[in-house]
């Protein structure tokens, strides 16, 4: 394994564990949906990036740009659904 294939996979658990620390000591609910948020976000590039210098143009590298994708999509959907559940309404609006 290169060097900076391993300096990219130590960032990436970085982030990981710099999200559970951010969820575990942010006081509001709404303020802990961005720190979940921000995991797969910020580690599914990283993970592209490893994937792509490993192993070149490959089918590898296509499967985790579509499932960075996917992920992207999904987890900002649900985190937008999330915050307006979770987000205190005011008088008689809907």
């Amino acid at each position: 394994m290169s060097l900076v294939i391993a300096l990219l996979l130590v960032l990436l658990v970085a982030c990981c564990w710099l999200s559970a620390a951010a969820l575990l000591r942010l006081p509001r609910g709404m303020d802990r949906l961005h720190a979940v948020s921000f995991a797969p976000l910020a580690t599914l590039p990283l993970l592209l990036l490893v994937t792509a210098l490993q192993t070149g143009m490959s089918v590898s590298t296509v499967k985790v740009a579509f499932l960075w994708l996917f992920n992207a999509l999904v987890s900002i959907g649900i985190a937008h659904a999330l915050g307006r559940v979770m987000r205190p309404r005011k008088g008689g609006e809907a």
